[in-house]
């Protein structure tokens, strides 16, 4: 069975605005382009192609999602909220969170990847399936959005699953360098989806927004103990990672026995990522 990939040009060409490391433009602060930035992700394709893997790969052309897709989780004031500014030549959506003109199609586009990648899963087309999306999601909230993220994607697609496919138990693993808020946040109560997030301690989102990514965030309700946080230490390398692979991210997969499931492979938990401090090498994401 092939692995499949899904990509589209056009969400390469999402605006996040323009920063200053992790600083907005304003003055005093000399703007620049935003660390969340077309090259980074166009980088892997263009490897892709250059290398040949791209002919080893099942390349999926996706459209973007529907707005009852996305109202699956998040509210309708949101979407408005992102058409209204996408449509207005773009604004500021919420903590780090900017869009351009066009925004809203692309971040349409990111969530119909997600779900184009699931489809592709979910009906035998590939065993497994890496979308390469931007922008990305997993800390929009269904309510909001933040960091770099519009709609949370993953969730999305979780829900269209469940929804489409019929799947039952579902798990998000996250080990982007950040803490998953928004994808802990839309399934927080719910015991069919089970998150998991490996992330530096306290980076982003910080305690004065509400939102720690300590251990005692387990879920509430009926989804109690079904969210799993994993904070790390600034600089704890791979031993650390593999150690929380080998005694905690593994074992509670083998406990929740999910149909499906997500990976947040967000990659700036490496050694020369700017904003994270968490020292991994490519080794480290290799195996």
């Amino acid at each position: 069975m092939v692995s499949a990939l899904v990509w589209h040009e056009r969400m390469m060409w999402f605006d996040a605005g323009a920063f200053a490391g992790p600083l907005r433009g304003v003055f005093p602060v000399q703007p620049g382009e935003a660390s969340e930035n077309p090259e980074a992700k166009r980088r892997i394709k263009n490897l892709l192609d250059a290398c040949g893997l791209i002919a080893a790969l099942d390349v999926i052309t996706p459209g973007p999602a529907e707005v009852d897709d996305i109202l699956r989780v998040h509210t309708r004031r949101l979407l408005d909220e992102v058409k209204t500014k996408s449509d207005d030549y773009g604004g500021q959506l919420g903590t780090s969170a900017f869009l351009g003109s066009g925004g809203y199609e692309i971040a349409l586009l990111a969530a119909g990847a997600t779900m184009a990648a699931t489809d592709a899963v979910l009906t035998g087309r590939a065993s497994n399936a890496y979308a390469l999306v931007r922008p990305p999601g997993h800390h929009a909230t269904p309510d909001g959005g933040m960091g770099f993220c519009i709609f949370n994607n993953i969730a999305v697609s979780a829900r269209h699953a469940q929804a489409k496919h019929g799947v039952g138990r579902i798990a998000v693993v996250d080990w982007d360098v950040h803490h998953g808020n928004g994808t802990q946040m839309c399934f927080y109560d719910d015991p069919s989806v089970l998150t998991i997030s490996l992330h530096q301690e306290g980076i982003f989102p910080r305690v004065a927004q509400g939102i720690h990514g300590g251990l005692a965030e387990t879920g509430s309700g009926k989804g109690q103990g079904t969210a799993i946080n994993v904070p790390l230490p600034a600089g704890c390398g791979g031993g650390a990672y593999r150690a929380a692979f080998e005694q905690i991210v593994r074992p509670a997969l083998d406990i929740f026995k999910p149909e499906l499931i997500f990976v947040a492979c967000g990659l700036d938990a490496g050694n020369n990522d700017a904003l994270g401090r968490m020292a991994l090498g490519p080794d480290d994401f290799a195996g």
